[in-house]
């Protein structure tokens, strides 16, 4: 229990389980990318990058509130400006994967949609900011996850594989956790070890795909 109540210990450790086999997946598939020059892996390679940045920015943001006395922690929560790259970040790992699936779709205007994309994400950021809530950011990954999890499905059932299976069950679970993050963000006082859960939820979509990863590019 005294580990759980220490509430920077536990968001030290659930941050290094998502950041550090993020960055070993965008190594790992950065390098499969810079051989081969596949645009879908670029995009996934990416995906795991914002992953590592967004959960690097979360853990200073949320440390920084426990040591919000420090002269630190109040020049970088200075009108929580940081806030909206939060946002930012945790919003583009979901249309990373979204372009990693659907690239062909776009053709030639697939460096268009890249940049509204982006631009889209960057205005649900500022929104929410100046409307103090996370509202938008938690429907548009909701839809962003929805969608990852309808293609990467269908795309399992035209061509079945093992990792094919594995990554449409990650962006499934990566849903869910962005469900269960938005369902209980108004309850996390009364009942807090809720966020235990997610925590989990987040932990193992990751871990199952450096374990794809791994897989897949074992003798590369």
């Amino acid at each position: 229990m005294a580990i759980i109540d220490n509430f920077p210990l536990i968001e030290f450790i659930y941050s290094c389980l998502i950041i550090f086999p993020s960055l070993l997946i965008y190594i790992k598939t950065k390098k499969i990318y810079n051989f081969k020059k596949h645009t879908g892996v670029r995009y996934f390679s990416k995906a795991f990058l914002f992953f590592a940045i967004s959960f690097s920015i979360r853990f200073i943001y949320f440390i920084s509130q426990s040591y919000s006395e420090s002269s630190l922690s109040k020049i970088i929560l200075y009108n929580n400006y940081l806030l909206i790259l939060f946002e930012l970040f945790f919003l583009v790992p979901g249309f990373y994967f979204f372009m990693s699936l659907t690239y062909k779709k776009f053709g030639r205007y697939r460096r268009l949609a890249w940049c509204l994309g982006i631009v889209f994400l960057f205005l649900v950021s500022l929104v929410d900011y100046f409307t103090y809530t996370f509202l938008l950011m938690y429907i548009v990954s909701i839809g962003l996850f929805s969608m990852n999890s309808f293609i990467s499905y269908r795309n399992y059932q035209k061509k079945p594989t093992k990792y094919g299976q594995i990554y449409s069950t990650a962006m499934v679970l990566l849903l869910i956790s962005w469900i269960l993050n938005f369902s209980t963000q108004y309850i996390l006082d009364k009942i807090p070890f809720l966020r235990y859960y997610v925590y989990f939820v987040n932990v193992l979509a990751v871990l199952i795909m450096l374990f794809i990863v791994n897989k897949i590019l074992d003798n590369f």
